[in-house]
C-alpha cells in the first residue's frame, strides 16, 4: 500500500478547480488513457477519491470495467438481465 502512495505522490498533479467545476487533465495522463478531444469518461466517487477512466471500457449500463465491442457496450452479467427481462 505504501508503494502504491509513492507512485500517486510521485505521478500526482495538482489542479485548481474552475468556476464550473472543470479540472484539466495533463497531456501525459490523457495521452496514456488514449483520450482524445471529446473522448467520453466515466467519473465515479471509490471512498474519499474520485476515479476518472475511459467510458470506452464501461458497462452503459452498470459501469463495470469490462471488455466490449464498439457497437455493444454492455457487461455478460447486464446482457443476461437484458435477455432475461423480456
Amino acid at each position: 500500500m505504501i508503494s502504491v502512495l509513492r507512485e500517486i505522490i510521485v505521478n500526482g498533479t495538482e489542479r485548481r478547480i474552475d468556476a464550473l467545476g472543470r479540472i484539466v487533465l495533463p497531456a501525459n495522463i490523457r495521452n496514456k488513457l488514449g483520450l482524445k478531444t471529446n473522448s467520453k469518461v466515466f467519473i465515479c466517487l471509490n471512498d474519499d477519491a474520485i476515479l476518472i477512466t475511459s467510458a470506452e471500457k464501461h458497462c452503459a449500463l452498470c459501469g463495470h470495467n469490462i471488455d466490449v465491442g464498439k457497437e455493444l457496450r454492455l457487461c455478460a452479467d447486464c446482457i443476461e438481465k437484458v435477455k432475461n427481462s423480456h
